[in-house]
C-alpha cells in the first residue's frame, strides 16, 4: 500500500495471537507488542478516515472479536499512526496510563441496558399517575378560563419533574435490584422522550449469567408499560478514561543518534 499508516483497534495486555481476524476494508489485524502491552492494528492506506457505517461495523466487530477473551482497552474510532514504529512510540509514552486502566477492567466487559416506557402516550399514561399532575391540569384547562402563557409554562415544568422523578427512582431501584453483580454504573444521554434509562454497565466477563438473572428479576420490579432491552457484551468503553500522550519525539531522535554512533564505531 502507498503511504501506509497503521489504525488502532485496542490495547491488550501480552502478546495475543489473533489468527485470521481482518478490520477496516477487510486488512488482516496484527498486533505491535512494546514492553507487555500490546497495539491491536492494521495497515490502511489513508491516514484520515471518515465515520462510515461499514468502517464503523468493522472497528466495532474487531473489538467484539477480542473481547471477553483479553483485558482490552478500546480505542476510539479513527485513530491512525504513521508507522508501526510510531505504534510503538504511543505504547511508550503511554505505558503508565495504560497500566492503570486496564487494572480498572481486568476481568470485566460491559453491558449496556435501555429501559423505556411502552406506551402509545406517555403524557397522558404520568398524568394518570399523578393526582397533583391531574389537578393542575384540570384547573389549567377548566372549560371557563383560558389558560395564559405562563399556566401553561407551570404545567410543562411539572410535566418534567414528574418525568425526571420517575427516571431516577427507576433508575435507583434497578440498580438496587442488581447488587453486587455490577462492579460500575453510568448514565448515558437518553434517545428519546419515552427512554427511562440508558445504562453501561461494568461486570466481571465470569459473572454475566448471574447479571442476566439479576436484570430478568429487575424487570419484574415493573409493570407491562415498562420494557427493557439488554445489550452486550462490549468492550468497555465508557468505563475507561484516557488521555492519549503524543509519542514522544526525543525516543525517536536518540534512536536516530544511536544509530548513527554504531555506524561511526
Amino acid at each position: 500500500m502507498a503511504s501506509t499508516g497503521y489504525y488502532l483497534y485496542a490495547i491488550l495486555e501480552g502478546e495475543p495471537l489473533l489468527v485470521g481476524l481482518t478490520g477496516i476494508d477487510g486488512v488482516e489485524v496484527q498486533t505491535v507488542l512494546h514492553k507487555g502491552f500490546s497495539a491491536v492494528v492494521s495497515e490502511i492506506e489513508n491516514k484520515r478516515i471518515r465515520p462510515e457505517r461499514r468502517k464503523l461495523s468493522a472497528h466495532f466487530q474487531v473489538l467484539k472479536a477480542v473481547t471477553g477473551k483479553h483485558n482490552l482497552l478500546p480505542m476510539a474510532f479513527g485513530i491512525i499512526a504513521d508507522s508501526a514504529e510510531e505504534v510503538e512510540r504511543v505504547l511508550a509514552a503511554n505505558h503508565e496510563q495504560f497500566a492503570e486502566q486496564l487494572d480498572r477492567v481486568r476481568g470485566r466487559i460491559e453491558m449496556g441496558l435501555r429501559v423505556a416506557y411502552d406506551v402509545s402516550n406517555l403524557t397522558q399514561h404520568l398524568i394518570a399517575q399523578s393526582p397533583e399532575l391531574q389537578s393542575l391540569r384540570d384547573q389549567t384547562f377548566a372549560p371557563d378560563r383560558e389558560p395564559s402563557q405562563d399556566d401553561l409554562m407551570q404545567v410543562g415544568r411539572a410535566y418534567d419533574r414528574l418525568l425526571a422523578q420517575k427516571r431516577q427512582e427507576t433508575i435507583e431501584r434497578i440498580v438496587s435490584a442488581l447488587g453486587t453483580t455490577i462492579a460500575e454504573t453510568k448514565e448515558n444521554k437518553l434517545k428519546s422522550e419515552k427512554d427511562i434509562a440508558n445504562l453501561a454497565f461494568l461486570i466481571a466477563a465470569d459473572g454475566r449469567a448471574a447479571f442476566e438473572n439479576a436484570v430478568a428479576g429487575a424487570a419484574e420490579l415493573f409493570g407491562e408499560d415498562i420494557v427493557f432491552e439488554l445489550t452486550g457484551p462490549f468492550a468497555p468503553h465508557n468505563f475507561i478514561e484516557l488521555t492519549l500522550s503524543p509519542p514522544d519525539e526525543d525516543d525517536e531522535e536518540d534512536d536516530d543518534e544511536g544509530a548513527e554512533d554504531e555506524e561511526d564505531e
